[in-house]
């Protein structure tokens, strides 16, 4: 009588292959899962900075007079906002605020990946739009409103 123990070799390497194949298929979906993890935090991080932005400026305009209001066209196709003595602008991809211009020169970073900032006023109405992020990382966002100002 011939008893065999244990396992044959190709037992063994089909055991391990299998193993293999299973443990690459986990790894490959908790990669997959930081990366989408990374993206949401990225996209959050921009919406929040764009509706920061948008929410206090909105504030600011609701509060303030329409002579205490100019719009800039600078040469980059993006706008300088006075708002009263506050002075908002965009530096790269930061938004900036001078909160005592014009007798202070210091300006304040008030956002970080603001990708665009147009303002215009007509009359006694302020159309303001402001964007942040990159359509090419998937995080793009964008928000526009009017503020009719009191006369």
């Amino acid at each position: 009588m011939n008893k065999k123990r244990g396992y044959s070799l190709v037992e063994l390497l089909a055991a391990l292959a299998l193993l293999s194949t299973v443990i690459a298929m986990g790894y490959s979906l908790y990669i997959m899962s930081v990366k989408g993890y990374g993206k949401s935090i990225d996209r959050i991080n921009t919406q929040q900075n764009v509706r920061l932005v948008a929410s206090y400026i909105k504030r600011k305009l609701l509060k303030a007079m329409n002579d205490e209001v100019t719009v800039e066209e600078k040469d980059d196709g993006s706008s300088v906002l006075i708002i009263g003595k506050e002075y908002f602008d965009l530096s790269g991809t930061t938004l900036r605020v001078n909160h005592d211009w014009p007798s202070s020169s210091s300006f304040n970073p008030m956002a970080e990946d603001i990708t665009r900032f147009v303002a215009e006023k007509d009359g006694n109405r302020v159309i303001l739009s402001i964007s942040g992020g990159d359509e090419g990382r998937g995080n793009l966002f964008s928000l526009t409103f009017e503020v009719l100002l009191r006369r």
